[in-house]
């Protein structure tokens, strides 16, 4: 949120040695501004606090809304239509089921603000990567930060290395098995390319998905999982997700 609001990619790829301009790449302060958050988990709450900290309103839609929370955070809970209306920035953070697959399409972005600034740490599938190039194309969406994507290889590697790769595979095994799910691996080229280009744009700002990888995260992780597993033994299931 902070390097899109202050465009620091666009900055570091400014010409070296060329004229800079200060009024192309001028930014944004948050304080001030409007955060949507989708999903209101412990997740969505720290980053609630958060916004807080930088002065920012905040509005949340969950399928659930504890009205302690809310007041305790200080934030307001509103349908979403609502929330992609007003929300100048945009953070995800809910999980993908059925009814959050896709949340963010061409429909629902269409509903936001023109230069709405998109955040996902959550689940690549909660927006459609093509409606999200699209939008970024067209200026809807004015930045993105992702530390997903619907096929995170792209995150590793360049689009054209994995499918040299996967032609390789291809070549060395039975092309007929191959063949019987060409459809499935038109999909997946698709994804990447999308992926490619959407990464490639400059004002995305992307993240290798390793917030969970602190010395503390997985230690509570490791914890957590040891209570889960005891819970269950004793007949008592704990952290069920419905």
């Amino acid at each position: 949120m902070l390097a899109l609001s202050r465009r620091m990619r666009e900055v570091m790829l400014a010409p070296k040695g060329g004229r800079f301009s200060y009024e192309a790449t001028r930014g944004f302060e948050l304080a001030g501004k409007t955060l949507g958050i989708i999903g209101m988990g412990h997740i969505g709450q720290r980053v609630a606090r958060l916004a807080q900290a930088f002065e920012m309103h905040v509005l949340a839609f969950d399928i659930e809304e504890p009205a302690q929370v809310a007041s305790e955070l200080g934030f307001t809970f509103v349908p979403l239509n609502e929330l992609l209306a007003h929300a100048e920035i945009i953070s995800l953070h809910a999980p993908l089921v059925p009814a959050t697959w896709h949340i963010l399409n061409r429909e629902t972005l269409a509903k936001c603000q023109t230069g709405v600034i998109i955040i996902n740490t959550a689940r690549g599938s909660l927006i459609d990567t093509l409606a999200l190039r699209e939008a970024l194309d067209s200026g809807q969406v004015g930045g993105a930060g992702l530390d997903v994507l619907e096929d995170e290889r792209v995150l590793r590697a360049p689009a054209s290395k994995i499918i040299a790769a996967d032609i390789i595979a291809h070549l060395r095994s039975d092309a007929l098995a191959y063949d019987a799910r060409d459809a499935d691996r038109i999909r997946e080229l698709e994804d990447l390319m999308l992926g490619d280009a959407v990464l490639a744009r400059p004002n995305v700002v992307c993240t290798p998905h390793v917030a969970f990888n602190s010395i503390e995260a997985v230690e509570r992780l490791q914890q957590m999982t040891v209570e889960n597993i005891t819970a269950f033994a004793e007949g008592r299931p704990a952290h069920v997700v419905g």
